[in-house]
């Protein structure tokens, strides 16, 4: 049995549980059934904390840090958030010490100093942080900090927080409180994947541009973020926030060169560039990039490259290219190339795609994925499986593909080859014309779709453009409308016949090709328009 008292909003670690006597139980398993029912969920690192780990649970009644206290021992730490309650290996104790001075009346200077509770040393780059005025400071080599603030007439709260040491705070009171002054607090959000989102982060392109400190005071704060109406940087370490940027989360965000914040929730315009450490919505334009370690929701635009280390959803558009993780849906737009690990959208370039799984594919040069559900649009399409690829050359794996040796009414010989998926092909072929004559050559391309397919017998129709030409200035153009009935006569071969509607349209030159059943000819200022039935045959090799 479980149960958990409804308490107030949270004061989670207050909240009286019952726990019945459920035996041997995996840390994973007991954390989910505490939760089963409440209005907060357990965040913990796996390596500070095994969730295959066996306890034997006998029963218990009480407050939920009790409990928490008795299961995990004097070396972990138990802090509450919005929607969360924390679980830390923190070993260590941190003293901290702070004062109060004034050389101006319209200013105040917190000084103060960091050491371990238990050897007394000195503690460096411990981040000092006063919440509720975004501000945060990293503690020098001999565990000292200082910092400003321009309203000496309010409290302050400060927090100090290591890696492997518990949270310390202390409150620093003004000698004389003016009545009335009020510190409007801030609103928070806590991101239990922070940690995964950042190493991703960190070891991407983005990290030659966030320095070590900003690194440091990632690692010390985590996933808890505030929210701020909004902030302006020249550089990712020279913000109106500080080094406590890359912990709050603005409304608007100008960043004159760039900038290095915890997300958006609403604009944020870059000169050069812009870093997120988690999500972005709904507007993000930047000179030359921007990269999101979270999702992406809205329009991005930057003009050279734009990334999203998780999902996107909505519009990226770059001068040269676009890469996410997921694109949920909506469009990438790009001159060169778009990457997408799985996209349910739309990929659009000058150059090449590519999506693991893809919705649809357009470039003017090369698609590649493994899946695609929709279509894909370009010369050549590389795929696993793809019902609708539209183009020239189709290289798909479990698509068809065959080689056609025809001859036409025309005294044109054909080598074709097909090339696509389930449902649409694309064709390239080459012909000669065997009875000689000024027009010798022909290139034909076309795109195809296997209409009725079965053991013995396959129909499928094509619409195909040939150019006939003298390989000099003198040519003429045939487009057709063709059906392709097949008689199987083994797995690879096949013999056809192709029925053709045709128009063919050039300069009115007797040395032209007349051929098929012309159902209509007309010549006016030296050119011509011929409707036609045409025919020919041949032997097909499929694999």
């Amino acid at each position: 049995m479980m149960q958990i008292l409804p308490a107030n909003a949270q004061d989670y670690m207050t909240r009286n549980i019952t726990v019945g006597n459920i035996g041997q139980v995996t840390i994973g398993q007991l954390l989910k059934k505490i939760t089963a029912r409440s209005d907060f969920n357990f965040a913990y690192n796996n390596k500070a904390i095994t969730a295959d780990s066996v306890v034997l649970i006998s029963g218990y009644r009480g407050t939920l840090y009790d409990f928490l206290a008795g299961l995990f021992g004097p070396d972990y730490e138990f802090k509450e958030v919005p929607g969360y309650v924390i679980l830390r290996h923190a070993p260590n104790k941190l003293i901290l010490t702070a004062e109060l001075d004034s050389d101006d009346p319209g200013e105040l200077i917190v000084k103060g100093h960091v050491s371990d509770a238990l050897f007394k040393t000195n503690i460096p780059q411990v981040s000092i942080v006063e919440k509720d005025l975004l501000i945060a400071q990293l503690t020098d080599q001999q565990g000292n900090f200082s910092f400003k603030i321009s309203n000496p007439n309010i409290s302050l709260l400060l927090t100090a927080s290591k890696e492997n040491y518990r949270d310390t705070s202390i409150y620093l009171l003004q000698d004389v409180p003016v009545v009335g002054l009020k510190l409007k607090k801030r609103r928070y959000k806590y991101d239990p994947d922070e940690s995964k989102k950042r190493a991703k982060l960190e070891q991407g392109f983005s990290r030659f541009f966030i320095t070590s400190r900003q690194k440091i005071q990632a690692l010390n704060l985590g996933g808890l973020f505030a929210y701020s109406p909004y902030q302006v940087s020249l550089t990712p370490g020279l913000s109106s926030h500080g080094i406590y940027n890359s912990q709050v989360i603005n409304h608007l965000s100008i960043n004159l060169i760039g900038g290095y914040t915890a997300g958006i929730q609403g604009v944020e315009l870059g000169g050069v560039f812009n870093i997120d450490r988690n999500n972005v919505s709904f507007f993000q334009a930047a000179g030359v990039f921007n990269i999101v370690g979270g999702n992406m929701k809205g329009i991005q635009m930057a003009g050279i490259y734009n990334q999203v280390l998780n999902n996107t959803s909505g519009v990226q558009i770059a001068g040269i290219y676009n890469q996410t993780n997921n694109l949920s849906s909506g469009m990438q737009l790009s001159m060169i190339g778009n990457v997408a690990d799985t996209s349910r959208g739309l990929q659009l370039t000058g150059l090449i795609n590519y999506s693991k799984v893809a919705g649809s594919q357009l470039s003017g040069v090369i698609n590649i994925a493994k899946n695609v559900h929709g279509f894909q649009f370009g010369p050549v399409n590389i795929a696993d499986s793809s019902d609708y690829p539209i183009g020239l050359i189709n290289f798909v794996k479990n698509g068809p593909k065959s080689l056609a040796l025809s001859y036409d009414d025309a005294n044109f010989i054909h080598l074709d080859f097909r090339s696509g998926g389930r449902i649409l092909y694309g064709l390239l072929g080459a012909g000669l014309n065997t009875a000689g004559g000024t027009y010798k050559y022909a290139l034909e391309l076309g795109l195809g779709a296997h209409m009725i397919s079965d053991h013995r017998f396959s129909v499928d129709g094509e619409l195909v453009t040939r150019l006939t030409t003298d390989l000099g200035k003198n040519s003429y153009q045939t487009y057709s409308l063709k059906f392709l009935p097949a008689y199987h006569l083994s797995h690879h071969f096949s013999l056809f016949a192709a029925p053709a509607f045709g128009f063919t349209s050039g300069s009115d030159n007797p040395k032209i090709n007349r051929f098929g059943w012309v159902i209509h000819q007309e010549t006016e200022n030296n050119s011509f328009n011929i409707y036609s039935v045409d025919l020919a045959f041949g032997l097909l090799y499929r694999w």
